[in-house]
């Protein structure tokens, strides 16, 4: 079964597409931000269903869905929609199913198979090559097909990094001797080639055996992993973060999607040399997200939802001050001035033990505007 998306907020659309894609039984033939651009498409794609947001500017998702059934009749309609209210037109519709934003994946697996039994489909197991999932947040973790999820074994530490390094660069044309100077720096050319040949064929082995739909190429001296059927919550995470996109009402969700991603540093206790760059660059990128998040949430005056969100940024940078300002502002708001003081103690104490310095003279101020106590 297939199916088409149109949202004309682009957050939206990649996070419905990626819970597609990590479901298994719905491929995503199209997605698209203008119905107009739906239109023109659904004769040549002819998808099974159609996922349509209900509130678009120039066309509704009502008035689309009935435009699109004009084209392709046994076309099944699902609105996603942000409230509730529009369910009894979405059925007045004929739809078969309508979504909350922000869409959960109990939901949207009770509206697949109702999809499936009015397509009279038998149902499909959500066990597609794409389910072999790869985790690289807080720590690396290949899983097998689900529901059982086994954790892929490896030989060694060193065929664990390789796979690794192999699944950032997924698709690169990486040179032989990049890979050996970055994976085995300290050995001889000779023991270097040995451990690659090696690595390389147990990894292939590996992933043969548990049926991922993967492959390694060697052309010219490079190598390169081809990955089509191995889904990775770094890939997810980069897609869903590209972009400076203010938060508001209809991505709000999105966010949350894309910061849920995040379960701790990138490879966590491995720390990997080579996946320094791009390990610093996650942390900036979940650390501005979640500010911007917790900010939009503030101000919406959603302050509990904003405090848990923030209180995770903290416990993974614990020395990140901007975070405990927020968390501050929003004691602050809720007026508990024993966790607003507790707050600036803990980071003051943290400072000093790991940095020897005091919190920045603007922590310092928010501080003394409300405990009434002079910070030297």
């Amino acid at each position: 079964m297939n199916a088409i998306i149109v949202d004309d907020e682009q957050p939206a659309i990649d996070v419905l597409k990626v819970m597609l894609e990590q479901d298994g039984r719905i491929e995503v033939a199209g997605t698209f931000r203008k119905p107009a651009d739906a239109l023109e498409a659904i004769g040549t794609l002819r998808p099974d269903v159609a996922f349509l947001d209900i509130q678009m500017p120039r066309m509704n998702g009502l008035e689309l869905s009935e435009r699109l059934l004009e084209v392709h009749e046994e076309l099944e309609i699902v609105f996603v929609t942000a409230y509730d209210r529009f369910a009894l037109e979405a059925f007045r519709a004929n739809a078969c199913d309508y979504l909350l934003k922000p869409v959960v994946e109990s939901d949207l697996g009770r509206t697949i198979m109702r999809l499936y039994k009015r397509k009279r489909l038998p149902p499909k197991d959500v066990q597609p090559g794409n389910a072999i999932r790869a985790y690289c947040f807080g720590g690396f973790t290949l899983l097998g097909m689900p529901p059982e999820g086994v954790a892929i074994p490896w030989r060694t530490v060193k065929i664990q990094e390789l796979m690794a390094y192999l699944l950032i660069r997924k698709g690169q044309q990486i040179s032989k001797w990049e890979m050996i100077n970055d994976i085995w720096p300290d050995c001889t050319e000779e023991q270097a080639h040995s451990h690659l040949h090696t690595a390389v064929y147990q990894i292939r082995k590996t992933l043969k055996l548990y049926g991922v739909n993967a492959r390694i190429d060697f052309r010219n001296a490079h190598y390169r992993l081809e990955a089509d059927g191995l889904w990775s919550d770094l890939e997810q995470f980069m897609k869903l973060s590209e972009g400076d996109k203010e938060v508001s009402s209809a991505n709000a969700g999105a966010y949350e999607q894309c910061l849920e991603l995040y379960k701790g540093e990138l490879f966590g206790a491995w720390s990997y040399p080579w996946s320094i760059r791009l390990r610093e660059a996650c942390r900036l990128r979940y650390a501005v997200m979640t500010k911007s998040l917790c900010d939009y949430l503030i101000g919406s005056g959603q302050h509990q939802t904003a405090l848990q969100r923030i209180q995770l940024l903290i416990d993974t940078q614990p020395l990140d001050e901007e975070a405990y300002m927020l968390s501050m502002r929003i004691y602050k708001s809720l007026n508990n001035r024993t966790a607003f003081i507790s707050q600036y103690q803990k980071l003051e104490r943290l400072l000093q033990a790991e940095l020897g310095v005091l919190p920045e003279e603007k922590v310092r101020r928010l501080y003394e505007s409300w405990a009434g106590i002079m910070t030297e």
